[in-house]
């Protein structure tokens, strides 16, 4: 890229060019980054297009006026053009002076003094191209305009500072002798001339001493390895190559990802831009050992041995580590510990101690190790029960469970029951399963193992003697819903009461009483005729004789029972209604004559009343054949028109304007 870059700049620039690789690169005082972004803003010069021309109708020729000489000061390279005066005038009073620049720092202020010619009085102005993008356009690229006229052959003198943002590399700057007024970058005027120079803006930082690194490093195939340097000044950074790329890291020290194979890093010390020569830092590579079998967590009571064992390959000795509270160390070659540099560590006369103790194994191999993962060492005579069952509450042919959470390696399990005689040991039959593990299964439940409490003893397998038993588990079996008494069958008069009845067990127990008349059962409402259909007894008042043959049952729901319990079928038998003699009458009315043989009967009530009642005649189909209202003034008797009746049996009603029911009788028509 840096040499396609070379190759694209016109011959003006390479005196610039020279000086950088010069002055700069074989000093070291800068990065091959910095040199490449100084190159790529050579070549935007090259495309950048700056108006050479269109200045003046006139130019300097005619009168004279022209600059006579630029100077400027304070750069590591600065412009002495001197003397100059009208030497222009064929190329449109514009000059480029190509092998002239002046070199500055970001941040840095450069001086400047610009003769006038002795032709006339002229204005100047300075601009500089500080982003680079062809034009001098951008806010603080005007860097100076005189506030008057200069007389001819004296001079304008000031400063300007490099801003710390101008961008690096080489750029214009433009000078311009203009009659009559300040000039524009590019605009046009009678008189005058402009002259163009090379401005290279460098970083402002200064390049520290090369670091010091150790080299070469022992690596170890398939790991990481740690790089460490040190330098006087600057801030220490890693690198893939001698040259180019981005830093891997920064600091002393620098871990590398995986070795696998012989391989070389590279440190520099930087400062900003300014960076010194990269050191290399080269690794060998060592064949490492492979740990192929890791230990395993041991379990022991106090007083038994127990040891540790890793299996690695291409490891030529071993360090047996632990970890008793405060970091790892080597394990000591004394009581109780044994063969501490070898694949298998043993512990002679375990102690209460040791409980928690983390063991590890370095397998090694040359300049190359490899740690195994840490098995832990418990010694306890008992588990540690972290969690305990809970009570359980099931319905009826449900299924429970019991669980506790342990920790403890190798464990035993025993859960027991306790019906009422105290805790003996659940066996692995119906309705128990998982009696011997941490939860215990009860399937299909039963409401006569309400009260049951179950716990579990756990124990360390290699201490079974010494357990400990769980919180105690209290097991509720609620009850389905059961009809236990049926409903039976009854047979009555026309007129008379009945009722059916059920028993029925369970929780929560809601009944709906059903008739079936048609062929289909239906829900039955409390009304004139039922009552308690909503209750476990169904009454059933003033019954007829169309009912006979009516069937009936029940429907029982409650907690535990999705649906319905259903009885069994109870069938109301309804006979001749008893001698009119025998008729009854009900609540606090009575009719007369009775038997009827008018049209004409007196309805007498047990107290006087005031207000609007209801009376309604039914026959003993239940169809409704006379229903009037009737407005009483403090009298207990009315008189009821029973003229479109016909012979019969017939029920008479009486209700207060709450439709309430005051009483009811039964009557003859002859």
């Amino acid at each position: 890229m840096c040499v396609l870059l070379i190759h694209l700049l016109p011959p003006v620039y390479f005196q610039n060019l020279l000086y950088i690789i010069n002055t700069v690169v074989m000093k070291r005082n800068i990065n091959i980054f910095l040199l490449f972004a100084l190159l790529l803003s050579l070549s935007k010069s090259v495309s950048a297009q700056y108006c050479t021309s269109g200045f003046f109708s006139s130019g300097c020729a005619a009168y004279g006026d022209a600059c006579n000489s630029v100077v400027t000061s304070g750069g590591t390279t600065n412009i002495s053009n001197l003397l100059t005066g009208c030497t222009n005038a064929s190329s449109g009073s514009y000059t480029y002076y190509s092998t002239m620049s002046h070199t500055g720092v970001q941040g840095g202020t450069v001086g400047f003094v610009i003769t006038n010619a002795p032709g006339d009085y002229e204005y100047y102005n300075i601009w500089v191209d500080w982003n680079q993008d062809g034009d001098f356009l951008d806010a603080n690229e005007a860097v100076f305009a005189t506030t008057g006229s200069i007389a001819p052959g004296s001079t304008a003198s000031g400063t300007f500072n490099i801003p710390t943002t101008a961008t690096l590399g080489t750029t214009r700057l433009r000078v311009r002798c203009n009659y009559g007024s300040n000039g524009t970058s590019c605009g046009s005027s009678s008189w005058g001339e402009v002259e163009d120079y090379n401005f290279i803006v460098m970083p402002n930082c200064t390049t520290p001493p090369a670091p010091t690194a150790a080299s070469p490093v022992n690596g170890c195939l398939g790991q990481a390895a740690t790089l460490t340097a040190s330098a006087a000044s600057g801030t220490l950074k890693w690198y893939a190559g001698s040259t180019g790329g981005t830093s891997l890291g920064t600091g002393t020290s620098f871990t590398t990802p995986v070795v696998n194979g012989n391989i070389t890093y590279y440190v520099a010390a930087e400062n900003g831009a300014c960076a010194s020569a990269r050191v290399a830092v080269n690794i060998v590579a060592n064949p490492s050992p492979s740990i192929t079998a890791q230990p395993s967590d041991a379990i022991s009571c106090p007083g038994n041995n127990t040891s540790f064992s890793v299996t690695a390959s291409n490891a030529s000795s071993y360090q047996w580590q632990y970890n008793t509270g405060a970091g790892y160390v080597n394990v000591p070659a004394t009581a109780p510990y044994s063969n501490v540099t070898s694949a298998t560590l043993n512990i002679t006369g375990t102690t209460i101690g040791q409980n928690g103790y983390l063991f590890r194994c370095l397998a090694i191999s040359g300049p190359c190790s490899v740690t195994s993962t840490p098995a832990t060492l418990t010694v306890s005579a008992t588990p540690t029960i972290t969690a305990q069952s809970n009570d359980d509450t099931i319905c009826a042919e449900d299924t429970a469970s019991f669980m506790v959470v342990t920790t403890g390696g190798s464990l035993t399990y025993q859960w027991q029951v306790n019906t009422g005689a105290g805790f003996v040991p659940v066996g692995s039959i119906p309705p128990y399963y998982g009696a011997n593990t941490n939860q215990l299964i009860i399937a299909n439940g039963s409401p006569a193992m309400t009260g049951y409490q179950y716990r579990c003893f756990v124990a360390i397998s290699a201490c079974p003697a010494a357990g400990i038993n769980s919180t105690p588990s209290m097991l509720t079996v609620k009850p389905k819903p059961d009809i236990t008494v049926q409903p039976l069958s009854d047979s009555v008069n026309a007129s008379e009461n009945s009722s059916f009845s059920i028993q029925a067990t369970g929780l929560n127990l809601s009944y709906q009483w059903q008739l079936n008349d048609t062929g289909v059962y239906v829900d039955l409402f409390d009304n004139y005729v039922y009552s308690g259909t909503k209750t476990n007894t169904l009454h059933i008042s003033n019954t007829y004789q169309s009912k006979n043959n009516f069937r009936y049952r029940c429907l029982v729901s409650g907690e535990c029972l999705t649906g319905y319990d259903t009885s069994d079928e109870a069938i109301l038998k309804v006979g001749p209604p008893l001698s009119v003699n025998g008729l009854k009458t009900y609540g606090k009315i009575t009719v007369y004559p009775n038997p009827v043989t008018g049209d004409d009967m007196i309805l007498k009530m047990e107290k006087a009343s005031t207000g609007d009642i209801t009376i309604r005649i039914t026959d003993q189909l239940g169809r409704v054949l006379v229903l009037e209202h009737v407005q009483l003034s403090g009298t207990n008797e009315t008189h009821v028109n029973v003229n479109r009746l016909a012979q019969g049996i017939y029920t008479l009603q009486l209700y207060d304007n709450q439709h309430h029911s005051i009483g009811s009788a039964l009557f003859t028509k002859q």
